[in-house]
């Protein structure tokens, strides 16, 4: 199903040196690349440069001279008008845009988001449909914030945090409880991170196991040569691996599969492969065979570099050669 899904940050440019920035354009790749509409919201003050394009940006976030609201727990007259406008803005956006999902970095925790923060609480009862999720990015420590109240928001809204070790920390910081903490990793997609080919992310989105399997290998071979390879052996091994409880992918970049011989000469090792266990397709895959076959004559060596950064195995059984360039 798709969603309406904003994103509120005070950002005032997509600046690539900040970690913040690569988290929310992550978020951004993923959601849209699943079909959700996501809206970021940026500062009124924001400079374009750099922006992302796979996304609606709202510069509607107003501007503030900020102040670190550590032990405080009442707004500076001077931000008084900051909440007032955050509030307003952000009933506008969410009604005009049928939100369904909000999801915030840092505007619930860190001391200098303080105003926007009071500008999101005074919303409260007012989108009982719309789900919120704040993440927080790194563990509470010192006294709690006088503000610090997660059910002040009420129960549509949820903590994230990375990892379970402290989530009940956070819950407890945030005068909660364990049920009011979501733990969601935070993504580093290869695919970006990589900057990887448009025929790349292609492979993955037929092949999700390139990326969550919990063993992958990308193994370059002529489909001539195969047999020369022992192919059959890693196919063993993948299997054993398989069997012991983990998720595996083996993908095999083979080239010269451009006749119907050749092509035929892969079916026994299909068949191999899903006697042992393997699934052909999702943990055993020839490259070939991949998109209508445009793969046949082999990969583009841009798109073989892309998918080598996946695997974090490499079994090479060759019985009839010493070394091979497919190691080099």
């Amino acid at each position: 199903i798709s969603m309406n899904i904003a994103i509120l940050t005070t950002f005032q440019e997509f600046n690539p040196g900040y970690s913040l920035t690569s988290i929310v354009q992550d978020q951004i790749e993923m959601l849209t690349r699943y079909g959700h509409l996501v809206h970021v919201v940026v500062s009124e003050s924001f400079n374009p440069e750099n922006k992302p394009s796979n996304c609606v940006v709202h510069e509607i976030m107003p501007f503030a001279h900020l102040h670190d609201y550590i032990n405080e727990g009442e707004p500076l007259e001077e931000h008084k008008p900051v909440v007032e406008e955050t509030a307003r803005t952000l009933k506008e956006f969410l009604t005009y845009y049928h939100i369904d999902i909000v999801i915030t970095h840092d505007l619930v925790f860190q001391g200098w988001f303080f105003p926007y923060a009071l500008g999101i609480l005074a919303l409260r009862d007012q989108f009982p449909a719309v789900r919120w999720f704040h993440w927080v990015h790194s563990v509470p420590s010192g006294t709690p914030r006088p503000w610090w109240s997660i059910g002040a928001y009420g129960p549509r809204h949820k903590l994230v945090y990375p990892n379970k070790i402290d989530a009940i920390r956070v819950a407890e910081f945030f005068r909660g409880e364990l049920e009011n903490v979501r733990v969601i990793p935070h993504i580093k997609d290869p695919r970006s991170w990589f900057d990887f080919d448009e025929a790349s992310r292609d492979l993955v989105d037929m092949y999700p196991n390139l990326m969550s399997a919990d063993v992958v290998q990308i193994l370059p071979a002529s489909t001539d040569r195969l047999a020369g390879k022992n192919l059959n052996a890693v196919i063993d091994i993948f299997a054993e691996i398989k069997a012991t409880g983990f998720s595996v992918c083996l993908f095999v970049a083979n080239q010269w599969a451009t006749t119907t011989q050749r092509s035929e000469e892969l079916l026994p090792y299909f068949k191999s492969a899903s006697d042992k266990g393997l699934i052909p397709g999702e943990d055993f895959i020839f490259s070939s065979e991949a998109n209508g076959g445009m793969y046949k004559a082999g990969l583009p060596k841009r798109v073989l570099r892309d998918l080598m950064t996946l695997s974090n195995l490499f079994i090479f059984p060759t019985r009839e050669e010493t070394f091979g360039l497919v190691i080099p």
